[in-house]
């Protein structure tokens, strides 16, 4: 794993060149020790719709749960919904969002949280530093699926009230966001 991937407010780079499944798997590691080790015992994982995300989660996910991390799955999703979930969810400490956001085609990543606040900084390089120990807590986390989008689509909605009918036409750009719409 290089570091140079580890930037200020993310995990980014080339896919099969940078980030691998085994990138992913040592990510999961460092992530769910980072999680149990500040108290915490679920995190949420959403990914996008690149071609890489779901080998990416399945290498995640074997990661996180690996160390004693109960994972909520909220499948393919924008990544506003998945901080949707981890800050409405009861009982989850942290998030991992993979996800290439504006980056193209060739380039995936992840974004990580501990509580309410993103990992980033000093503390996005001790997750690093802590993949390169091997320091990895142990345990047998629990893989539970959840529709995000719903309660997020209803607490958006929930926000408008139209004095009159009114057309509204989305463009998803061939992204996460058109089966939300």
């Amino acid at each position: 794993m290089q570091r140079h991937i580890f930037r200020e407010y993310d995990i980014r780079g080339l896919v099969d060149k940078d980030l691998t499944e085994d990138v992913a798997h040592k990510l999961g590691l460092g992530l769910g020790t980072t999680v149990r080790r500040k108290g915490g015992k679920a995190v949420v994982l959403g990914r996008d719709c690149r071609e890489s995300s779901d080998r990416f989660r399945d290498a995640m996910l074997k990661g996180l749960t690996s160390t004693g991390i109960d994972v909520v799955d909220i499948g393919v999703v924008p990544t506003p919904v998945t901080y949707f979930a981890a800050n409405t969810l009861p009982d989850v400490h942290g998030l991992a969002m993979i996800t290439g956001s504006h980056n193209p085609s060739d380039y995936n990543g992840f974004k990580v949280m501990f509580g309410k606040s993103t990992i980033h900084g000093a503390e996005i390089q001790q997750v690093f530093q802590l993949t390169q120990s091997g320091d990895f807590e142990k345990g047998e986390g629990k893989l539970d699926e959840y529709d995000a989008v719903t309660p997020y689509v209803d607490e958006i909605a929930g926000q408008f009230q139209w004095k009159r009918r009114i057309k509204v036409v989305a463009d998803g750009g061939n992204g996460t966001a058109g089966p939300v719409m």
